[in-house]
């Protein structure tokens, strides 16, 4: 059923025995906590083509005052027009005064604000009075739109915690509608939604068959009891796949099936669509173009790599996470720019015209709810790219970003489950784990005086590292002497950095090479000088500082530092006492750290190597002290000094 009337005397009741409560148990440090939410979402046929109306109802017990802002409402539309509205905004503040609820309720029209967001998507905003600490706030509005897309979630895990979310849709019984749960408690399914309601179980779920007025009506309902707050933690590469969401998907009408499965979702994207069309058309347009490109080429490698170079710098892109194609490919190659699927569909179809096997991709990146293997679902898929299949295997390929390396996606797109469209359409798997990022530095010491030294750091960055710093750079040029000061304040006290310089900045098939020309200074005293065993630390600080973690540790690719530093002393300089090689391991070369310094006396060099490896990506909350510790003595070897004694 639509949600329950507005302040019903049930959740007058509500309100009553909240109004003065301080610590609930689901969680005792919380600023606010929802005490009921629902959203009802009705699908219903009318002239202009079928229409979606959702109600919202939600009471908030806002406890501190940082957290007034929940009186603040936002509510997302299409866009505004006689098709696409907010309506029947109600809101009320219930506030405790004298030992009286008192109520202060907002003005429907004077209050809300509308304001255009793209092209595609605007906002209704409005606020509730007398908000203050202590108070609970009680609002609920009715979308109406047209149906779009045919898919609807539920984030009944956010930041609040919450006592009572419930979630329903209301659809024709010629529909058909699948639901995947991504939730941690067991599932109670009941045999009606009255019994869901009564249940007192933490997850329950109930399907009734209605008769609203004169049509038959399905209503599929869910609820879910005392939910904590989404914990907010550093090193979770996919916030979406620790909340609890629920999904649902049509994926039927009448009697007709479709989005069960990924072979009809290939059926539907690739053969029924126009992206095979485009792809493997003759597309005489291309010509002259690809066969300049590859008539030099002696490798199925050297093609793809000179048409991905061509795409990548002569084509702009407008519109990163569209998934919808919009202009035919002779337009994208004809205007040079595109939104970013069209981009990628050019460059599959510029591959296939030079004889290589190659296919688009669509995935979801880590803002997505990770992909399954079971069936698509459309909200999880937020990007196009592609694969070509060369003498090496398979290489992935994303022209849509100038910063973009061959041969490699940005991390963000290595998010598990994604699917190969084609005529033998398949499923794949991009994981973390496939990529690693291996940064090396050199440091070479030497020209003593009795007070100074000259130093030169070489870094050659990752690939991963090169992409991201390029792409910044090129967005926002400030970052670029921001990084280069870092760098300065990062060093010894010792240490002055003179100048700093970036090699191959606009090559992005390449690693970016940062040069820093320094100069130590030394106290110039009897008792001899110190000079820092890394100079260039790959760790600075400890990453795990906090007491209590909730959240899996994830790392979003693998990765080695190496260092190796050489100090040419002069005749009357030596190293005191060298310390021994260190080895520091956690969970059998899960992450490792190694230090050793050598000093060959007849050539009067000392040399440092380190490195710091971690060949794994997942660790569970409970490693936390463990991994703190290591990171500690990690730290604490980094930060070691050499002292060097005159002869």
């Amino acid at each position: 059923m639509p949600c329950k009337s507005f302040s019903k005397e049930n959740f007058k009741e509500l309100i009553k025995n909240n109004i003065s409560k301080e610590i609930y148990s689901t969680d005792s440090e919380a600023g606010a906590i929802v005490l009921f939410e629902k959203t009802s979402i009705r699908i219903s046929s009318g002239n202009t083509g079928w229409t979606q109306t959702e109600n919202v109802h939600r009471i908030i017990r806002i406890l501190k005052a940082d957290e007034l802002d929940q009186a603040n409402v936002t509510v997302s539309v299409p866009k505004l027009d006689y098709k696409n509205f907010v309506h029947d905004v109600k809101g009320i503040t219930f506030s405790l005064v004298n030992g009286e609820i008192e109520e202060a309720a907002i003005s429907t029209r004077e209050d809300l604000l509308k304001k255009k967001v793209s092209d595609d998507e605007s906002e209704v905003n409005f606020s509730l009075p007398g908000v203050k600490a202590g108070c609970i706030i009680e609002y609920s509005y009715e979308v109406v739109s047209e149906v779009r897309d045919w898919f609807y979630t539920w984030d009944m895990q956010e930041d609040l915690p919450k006592l009572v979310s419930e979630f329903e849709i209301i659809f024709p019984p010629e529909f058909d509608f699948t639901s995947i749960a991504h939730v941690r408690v067991a599932l109670k399914e009941c045999r009606t939604i009255r019994q869901a309601e009564a249940d007192t179980r933490a997850y329950g779920h109930a399907t009734d068959k209605l008769i609203d007025g004169a049509e038959n009506v399905n209503e599929s309902f869910w609820i879910r009891r005392n939910i904590p707050a989404l914990a907010h933690e550093p090193f979770v590469v996919n916030m979406k796949n620790q909340m609890e969401h629920l999904d649902v998907q049509c994926t039927g009408y009448k009697t007709e099936r479709f989005n069960n499965s990924w072979a009809k979702f290939n059926e539907e994207q690739w053969k029924k669509g126009n992206m095979r069309k485009e792809v493997m058309a003759q597309n005489k347009f291309l010509d002259a173009t690809v066969d300049s490109l590859v008539k030099k080429c002696a490798t199925d490698n050297d093609k793809a790599r000179a048409i991905f170079r061509y795409v990548r710098a002569g084509f702009t892109g407008n519109y990163k996470k569209s998934l919808k194609f919009k202009k035919s490919l002779s337009s994208v190659f004809e205007d040079r720019q595109g939104n970013y699927a069209e981009i990628n569909m050019l460059l599959a179809a510029m591959l296939v015209h030079a004889g290589l096997p190659a296919n688009p991709v669509m995935l979801g990146t880590t803002e997505k709810l990770s992909s399954l293997p079971v069936m698509p679902v459309y909200d999880r898929l937020n990007r196009l790219v592609v694969a070509v299949k060369i003498d090496s295997g398979t290489v992935f390929l994303d022209a849509t970003d100038k910063s973009n390396p061959y041969g490699m996606l940005d991390p963000s797109c290595y998010n598990g489950f994604c699917w190969v469209l084609g005529d033998e359409g398949h499923g794949a798997t991009l994981s973390p784990s496939m990529i690693a990022e291996r940064l090396v530095a050199v440091v070479k010491i030497n020209g003593f005086t009795d007070t100074t030294a000259k130093m030169e750091v070489v870094i050659k960055n990752g690939m991963i590292t090169s992409a991201e710093l390029r792409r910044m750079w090129r967005m926002h040029p400030e970052e670029e002497d921001k990084y280069f000061a870092e760098f300065s304040s990062s060093v010894p006290g010792n240490v002055t950095v003179l100048k700093s310089v970036a090699d191959n900045l606009n090559d992005p098939d390449t690693n970016l090479v940062i040069r820093h020309t320094c100069e130590l200074h030394f106290g110039g005293g009897a008792g001899g000088m110190y000079v820092s065993s890394q100079m260039v630390k790959f760790i600075s600080e400890n990453p795990f500082k906090a007491s209590k973690r909730t959240l899996p540790i994830e790392f979003q690719y693998r990765n080695q530092y190496s260092l190796f530093a050489s100090i040419e002393l002069p005749a009357n300089l030596a190293p005191d006492t060298l310390p021994k090689p260190v080895k520091i391991s956690y969970e059998d070369g899960a992450l490792t750290y190694k230090k050793a310094e050598n000093y060959i006396e007849s050539m009067n060099l000392l040399s440092v190597s380190a490195s710091l490896e971690r060949a794994a990506i997942n660790f569970h909350a409970d490693e936390q002290d463990g991994l703190r510790t290591f990171f500690g003595r990690v730290i604490e070897e980094s930060n070691e000094e050499l002292i060097l004694k005159k002869k």
